[in-house]
């Protein structure tokens, strides 16, 4: 997989900027798989330059290993995907970067030449538009359950409906739907078959970003309670609190709540430390009447403690993990919340989280 990788992103820099300048590659690319090196000789038509890029799953810091710097004339970094933001503070930095989608930033002095190529235009694979006839709303039942299924199988309609709760009309009607869009295959001696795992997830998670997300109900609020500080006048202070006071009750109180979003990726990968806690909860205006009986809830937009999120059906608790501290979403779930969150960092977030807790 690594392999295959560097190999894409050295016909990615020969097409889009070794191509564009006029140079040309000499030789094989060499490729240091246990450190994620790809090593590249170009001739420019007055000297050769040797091109070094270190491939990550995540740029969690904007500059290649000195190790490598040493070693070649031009560094770059390459990554699964480089959002617009990230791509701008990249550029500003002046570091050479590239990633599996085509967006990049090249920059190369010599002498009095200087050289710079930019280009963004192209979106991570679950931006892209959805096949929408493929699905539904009713249908996130369904993907949640072939998904998680073993083998991405389930064996007949009926299995599907009982553990789906959709009736078996639509059943029949999302499955030839999925069927008709290459997404599912089955027939009546074989079992209903995820065909391809990554593309279907590709494809669910571009119809719920485009046509679920903004359906879905969200709120951030701060978490503060009063304290008395002096006994005897009885002077009060608001006190401020985290997230996981407010969890904690949320958790305890509703069955149908789980910690989605950064803080419940974070026992997978970590990323970058964010303050505030993601509930998933059945029903917002119950979830908050909860809390206001112990704590002082305060709705904000900027900076919030907690963030409330109702899905737009019960599919999202599809999966829910009980174990550890704090019940959290299924992977998916999560994975398609970090997808759709209002923080560009989370949105840039989910496909490494994706890779490494779905695999996929």
């Amino acid at each position: 997989m690594k392999r295959e990788r560097l190999y894409s992103i050295a016909t990615l820099l020969k097409e889009r900027v070794f191509n564009v300048l006029g140079w040309q590659l000499k030789g094989e690319p060499v490729i240091k798989e246990a450190e994620d090196i790809l090593l590249l000789m170009v001739e420019t038509g007055k000297k050769v330059l040797k091109v070094g890029v270190e491939y990550r799953k995540a740029l969690l810091r904007a500059t290649p290993s000195s190790s490598l710097q040493d070693e070649v004339d031009i560094v770059m970094v390459a990554a699964p995907h480089i959002g617009h933001a990230q791509l701008e503070r990249l550029k500003a930095n002046n570091v050479n970067a590239i990633d599996e989608t085509g967006n990049y930033y090249f920059s190369y002095r010599s002498g009095k030449d200087h050289m710079i190529l930019y280009e963004f235009n192209h979106k991570s694979k679950a931006a892209r538009l959805p096949r929408i006839g493929a699905f539904s709303p009713k249908a996130g039942y369904m993907v949640m359950c072939l998904l998680t299924a073993e083998r991405f199988e389930i064996s007949t309609m009926r299995e599907l409906q009982a553990k789906t709760g959709v009736s078996l009309s639509g059943i029949f009607s999302i499955c030839e739907a999925m069927k008709r869009n290459n997404l599912i295959d089955y027939s009546k001696s074989l079992p209903i078959r995820v065909l391809n795992p990554s593309r279907f997830l590709d494809e669910w998670a571009a119809y719920y970003k485009l046509r679920l997300a903004p359906k879905i109900n969200r709120q951030g609020y701060l978490i503060s309670v009063k304290r008395i500080v002096d006994k005897e006048s009885g002077e009060v202070a608001v006190q401020h609190l985290d997230w996981r006071e407010g969890a904690s009750v949320l958790l305890d109180y509703m069955p149908k709540s789980a910690l989605t979003g950064v803080q419940a990726a974070q026992s997978v990968s970590r990323f970058y430390a964010l303050e505030v806690g993601e509930i998933l909860v059945s029903n917002l205006h119950e979830a908050e009447r909860e809390l206001t009986r112990q704590f002082i809830l305060t709705p904000t937009s900027r900076n919030p403690d907690m963030i409330l999120i109702e899905p737009y059906n019960s599919s999202s608790f599809v999966g829910i993990n009980e174990e550890g501290k704090f019940r959290t979403a299924h992977p998916i779930q999560i994975y398609l919340d970090l997808l759709t969150s209002d923080d560009p960092r989370a949105n840039e977030f989910s496909e490494i989280y994706r890779e490494q807790a779905l695999g996929y």
